[in-house]
């Protein structure tokens, strides 16, 4: 709750700050969303169902060289009260001056060009419990500085205040789910401890290395340029993480109380990155790439790269289809197993507690995208992510959207997972294969 103090503290002072602005324009949305989970959970007390409503009003305001956003957030869940939660993510002050741009309140930043995975956009904080797939943000308290000249635009950046992820509740999928000892080590399936392992995350207090906490200030710049078919990023960012690494209270009791729990750490980091692509023809290629370090995590390096190629107005129609394929990769480890009398348990404790593995450490993604060009702006993704260091570690996923009228869009995604190996990362929501219908009211 203090996190949403200090932002309507912020959001009111600028919204009575601009209150001379004179031009109004209201707009926003409504949306009821309901998400079917296909099998059976890991856990009873999972939901099969869940329907939630969510509102996203936006009033802006322009006057002479300046101008102001405000928009508010707010998601009420039929089952997980964590996702329940009103937020601001966005009430910007931006005023201009010849090629000058000054921003001052909470905002969003975008950086990046691929399409799976955007490594170098480290701004805004994951709205976990909104979106499973990261594509959701959270509002960022934010000083901007903004140039633009002929030898490229420049982003200053001063994060005076960091939001923490909140994750799902006990009731909500996508949440860490027993593990069965005897299928992470055979050799401790000896009937001396607990058939499970489970896992839980303590949401309730959040550590972090900086010795101010949530307070600390946080410094982000970035370089762009277009330089013929060229388009080029260098970003750097230096303060708390947005991904947390974990605090395990885990130790040889596990054995008999089959309890582990996670509780976020967030340290602090150096990273520098690149985002660049190429267009040519009906081609574009990409490629974004960071080495982050920091005192309390495993020092690494990352990248995604790969191509999207367009075919236009297929067979004569007036459908476009874009073929997308890229690789990512990580050069973080996968989790070690345990030994059979967990002897090994400290060194695998210290690998999560310094964050020194990935999701994304050696994975493919394959897609496709059809834009049919009609009046109902009608589009389809289908695209599969294998892990290809995990036996049988796939996602697949399908993306729909089409529009009724004027003003009311129908949306449908559906998410089937597979994994076989315990010590992937995606096995705890294995279970969680979901199709999600949507319906948005514009205004």
């Amino acid at each position: 709750m203090k996190y949403n103090h200090r932002l309507m503290v912020i959001a009111s002072s600028l919204i009575i700050f601009t209150g001379s602005l004179s031009a109004t324009e209201l707009s926003g949305s409504v949306g009821l969303e309901t998400r079917f989970f296909i099998q059976t959970p890991v856990e009873s007390e999972q939901t099969d169902e869940q329907v939630s409503l969510n509102f996203s009003p936006e009033i802006y305001w322009e006057g002479d060289d300046q101008s102001f956003l405000f928009k508010p957030y707010v998601r009420l869940d039929s089952v997980d009260a964590n996702r329940s939660h009103v937020d601001i993510r966005e009430a910007i002050y931006s005023t201009y001056y010849d090629s000058f741009e000054v921003k001052i309140g909470i905002g969003k930043v975008f950086w990046g060009v691929t399409e799976t995975l955007n490594l170098v956009d480290v701004v805004n904080q994951n709205d976990a419990i909104d979106r499973f797939d990261e594509n959701e943000k959270l509002g960022q308290p934010m000083l901007q500085f903004s140039t633009f000249n002929d030898w490229g635009n420049v982003e200053l950046l001063i994060l005076p205040f960091f939001r923490p992820v909140i994750f799902p509740g006990d009731e909500a999928r996508f949440r860490p789910t027993p593990i069965v000892l005897s299928v992470l080590n055979p050799g401790l399936s000896n009937g001396m401890g607990p058939e499970y392992i489970d896992i839980k995350i303590d949401n309730s207090d959040p550590t972090y290395e900086a010795k101010n906490d949530e307070s600390h200030i946080d410094l982000a710049s970035r370089w762009t340029h277009s330089i013929d078919n060229w388009d080029i990023g260098l970003s750097w960012f230096n303060g708390t993480s947005r991904d947390p690494s974990f605090n395990v209270s885990a130790d040889v009791d596990t054995l008999s109380t089959g309890q582990v729990t996670l509780k976020p750490f967030y340290p602090l980091i150096n990273q520098f990155g690149i985002d660049t692509q190429y267009l040519y023809e009906d081609w574009i290629l990409k490629l974004e790439s960071i080495n982050r370090t920091g005192n309390k995590i495993k020092n690494y390096t990352a990248f995604v790269t790969g191509f999207e190629y367009n075919f236009y107005g297929v067979r004569d129609s007036m459908v476009d289809v874009g073929m997308i394929v890229e690789y990512a990769w990580d050069s973080r480890d996968k989790i070690k197993s345990l030994n059979a009398d967990m002897s090994n348990l400290a060194e695998i404790n210290h690998q999560i507690e310094s964050n020194n593995f990935s999701m994304n450490r050696n994975n493919v993604s394959i897609a496709s995208r059809f834009t049919l060009n009609d009046a109902e702006s009608s589009e389809l993704l289908v695209g599969t992510n294998q892990n290809l260091d995990y036996k049988n570690a796939r996602t697949i996923f399908i993306d729909m959207s089409t529009r009724i009228g004027d003003a009311t869009k129908i949306s449908a995604n559906a998410t089937f997972i597979w994994s076989e190996d315990p010590l992937d990362p995606v096995y705890m929501f294995r279970k969680d294969d979901y199709i999600q219908v949507t319906a948005e009211y514009y205004f």
